[in-house]
């Protein structure tokens, strides 16, 4: 099984990405907000562990390493200097904190990073859904959007246009 852009193995991620966000709102979206919130920490905690355990079989593939001139793990490929990244180390913050500009910043970079990355992977992940750099890829990716769409529809975050003005300029800024 192959994963491209736009094939069947991609567009079943897709619709995946869009049963857990529902499914996510089927069984919390009545709870208390703290029941939200700590679910949504959970998740988010858990996808940050996935992130560095995926990171280090990154750094364990050759021909990964090979295709983009690694030669280990190196630190500078791994701090949250991507969208993803940030994501990926702000939501929990950002929950845990209630700060309405990180919560802006979360959803709007939060759905078009791993968005992006999924519509358009780098050449290292297309190719057999089951190698574990994909599977890395694909599940962090769409753990990330699971919990920014989460973020609206458990109704952490309201955006407002002041909200996505604020997102692109720290977003340019960065």
């Amino acid at each position: 099984m192959r994963i491209e852009p736009f094939n069947v193995i991609w567009w079943g991620l897709l619709a995946c990405i869009a049963v857990g966000a529902l499914l996510l709102w089927l069984l919390v979206g009545r709870c208390s907000e703290r029941v939200r919130r700590r679910v949504l920490i959970t998740i988010s905690g858990v996808n940050f562990i996935l992130f560095w355990v995926y990171k280090y079989w990154l750094s364990q593939d050759v021909s990964y390493m090979q295709m983009y001139g690694i030669k280990g793990f190196e630190l500078w490929f791994e701090l949250p200097l991507q969208l993803c990244n940030i994501n990926i180390w702000l939501i929990p913050l950002a929950l845990a904190l209630k700060r309405r500009s990180l919560l802006a910043f979360c959803f709007f970079t939060g759905l078009l990073g791993p968005f992006m990355a999924i519509v358009s992977p780098a050449e290292g992940f297309t190719g057999d859904v089951l190698m574990l750099r994909n599977l890395g890829f694909y599940v962090t990716h769409g753990l990330l959007l699971i919990v920014s769409i989460s973020l609206l529809t458990l109704g952490f975050f309201r955006p407002r246009a002041r909200d996505a003005i604020w997102a692109i300029l720290l977003t340019a800024a960065l």
